[in-house]
């Protein structure tokens, strides 16, 4: 390859692939949730409630590293005007989540994940999150034995 996707010998087939992105538009739900909580509508204290959970597949080796990738990608959460936390705490806190040895899918690199894991290796991490702008009055944490993410959950205040 010699840059721009295009091989030695070959005419570059579209200009578009050397183009930058064009920023994609904010999710419909999300950006009324931004709009309407920057016009201090909303619930309680000015803002719209906000609940967001789910496994963010952020990977990095090293959980100092992998928790600092994960509240890097949720900033835009984390910002005002809707100022969602991640309800599991601080990053050092963060229990992980998601187990490579008990990955059970064909492909080879979870195969081999589970192997080594056979061993006594693995490498977890927190992918799998609730955050939200709401009052916490409780955290939950399951471990999934028969699955590679365990399951997290929170009890909040609605009100």
């Amino acid at each position: 390859m010699t840059g721009c996707g295009v091989r030695a010998g070959e005419q570059l087939l579209s200009q578009r692939w050397c183009e930058p992105e064009p920023e994609p538009e904010p999710e419909p739900a999300l950006a009324a949730t931004t709009e309407a909580s920057a016009q201090g509508g909303g619930q309680g204290r000015g803002q719209v409630g906000l609940v967001v959970c789910g496994d963010t597949n952020i990977f990095r080796a090293g959980g100092r590293a992998q928790r600092s990738a994960l509240l890097e990608a949720l900033q835009p959460l984390r910002s005002p005007p809707l100022r969602a936390e991640i309800c599991e705490g601080s990053p050092s806190s963060m229990q992980d989540t998601h187990f490579f040895a008990r990955a059970d899918e064909a492909k080879w690199p979870q195969q081999a994940a589970v192997a080594l894991g056979r061993l006594g290796v693995d490498l977890p991490g927190v992918f799998d999150i609730v955050a939200t702008n709401r009052p916490v009055l409780s955290r939950h944490h399951w471990t999934i034995r028969s699955s590679d993410h365990d399951c997290v959950a929170a009890t909040l205040r609605l009100e």
